[in-house]
């Protein structure tokens, strides 16, 4: 039951965070709510990058927002326990949507679910490696990082490095070519696995070759932290995982996400009213919290962060989206060029009604838990400027097919 305000179980396991939380919200959310719209009113004003430009297929034919809104509304509703999507126009919101519940009224003692709605964060989970990796686009902007650096410059010294990953590069990572796999887990991006994995060395037969899976983007998150502080790793080993990954979630709301006015954001659940996660169909299962790993289900995701863990609301990513590839306040336009020719996570594709990219996350749920519920994050960029964002918390389907699907019927409009 969630009747009372919700707590996330992981600030037991991390005090520090709990009292910097608390401290937070109580002391600094004003000062830093103002900080964040400076940020973000500087950012749009020096802005000087260029929209991206889909191109439309032969027929030169673009669909609205309008008849997208319209086609991805008949389709999501009574779909899914609970729903919502945003439709942008050249960076804009031009349509939104919210339908179903975000807790039902089997985890509410007065009968009546809470509805679903675009403001209220759940762990986006994989869409998590699209801000990691314009987290890596933000320091090759600052000249601390570059494409091809070899990964081994940024490793903790105390990590034994497999020969075979000595001249693999951060562009290697990014990408899913460097030979590392792994379960699509979050306990495979804990400090101590990335480790290990880095020390026991790549699948010979995956090397060069696209091989999706989260340790590549855990490891990004150590790359990062050193890239951002040469010193991370020169604490009590007992405390580097937990330093490598604080200065990791900093950096990106310093340089991400304040600049969009997003404030606050974490990799764990802090919400008293948090979205759940519920089978479809429906029958009156109770639900649980987003970020469920099977092993610690407080949703607290903040040990394995990088390819999975973020926390943001359905507007949230919207605007980040959106400064990002429009407004172009985060990157400058040659590495954001640079960001979308390597191919992942923003691979370009064509078909016939024109280009298109995008990507999605689901978190499913333990595969002991019957029948199987999640939650799915996707967004996608189409021609015409136009941009969604769809977030469901039930079913086990991802929901690319239903969006790009739904984009071709409102052509038809």
């Amino acid at each position: 039951m969630y009747d009372g305000v919700f707590y996330a179980g992981g600030f037991n396991r991390n005090p520090i965070m709990y009292i910097f939380i608390v401290s937070f919200n109580h002391v600094m959310r004003p000062a830093f709510r103002l900080l964040c719209f400076t940020s973000y009113l500087a950012a749009t004003l020096c802005a000087n990058a260029q929209n991206i430009v889909l191109h439309a297929g032969n027929d030169a034919k673009y669909a609205t927002a309008k008849d997208l809104a319209s086609v991805l509304k008949k389709h999501l509703t009574d779909s899914a326990v609970g729903w919502a999507f945003e439709v942008w126009k050249k960076g804009s919101l031009a349509a939104s949507d919210e339908g179903g519940f975000k807790i039902t009224a089997a985890d509410l003692s007065n009968n009546t679910g809470l509805p679903f709605d675009r403001v209220t964060r759940m762990h986006i989970a994989s869409v998590s490696k699209s801000i990691t990796a314009i987290a890596v686009a933000k320091l090759v902007e600052q000249r601390k990082l570059n494409w091809d650096d070899k990964i081994s410059k940024y490793l903790p010294s105390t990590w034994v490095i497999h020969p075979m990953f000595l001249g693999t590069t951060v562009k290697d990572l990014l990408t899913m070519k460097s030979g590392l796999d792994g379960n699509l887990d979050a306990v495979s991006s804990c400090y101590d696995s990335l480790k290990q994995h880095i020390q026991d060395g790549p699948d010979t037969n995956k090397i060069g070759k696209f091989n999706y899976q989260n340790i590549s983007y855990g490891v990004l998150r150590i790359i990062i932290a050193r890239a951002v502080d040469s010193t991370v790793f020169n604490n009590n080993a007992s405390t580097v995982a937990l330093s490598a990954t604080n200065t990791y979630q900093q950096f990106v709301n310093q340089y991400l996400f304040s600049p969009c006015g997003i404030a606050n954001a974490f990799c764990m659940e802090t919400g008293t009213r948090p979205v759940l996660v519920y089978p479809f169909p429906y029958n009156g299962q109770h639900g649980y919290i987003t970020g469920r790993t099977g092993v610690n289900d407080d949703g607290n995701l903040s040990d394995y962060v990088g390819g999975l863990g973020w926390y943001l609301s359905l507007h949230e990513l919207s605007i980040f989206l959106n400064n990002v590839f429009y407004k172009g306040s985060i990157l400058n336009e040659k590495v954001r060029t640079e960001l979308l020719q390597n191919g992942f996570p923003f691979k370009l594709n064509t078909v016939s009604f024109g280009e298109y990219f995008g990507t999605g996350g689901d978190w499913m749920a333990p595969i002991n838990i019957k029948p199987r519920g999640g939650i799915h994050a996707y967004y996608y960029f189409f021609p015409g400027n136009i941009m969604t964002v769809v977030f469901v918390n039930s079913g086990d389907r991802g929901l690319r097919d239903l969006i790009i699907n739904s984009y071709t019927e409102a052509l038809k409009n």
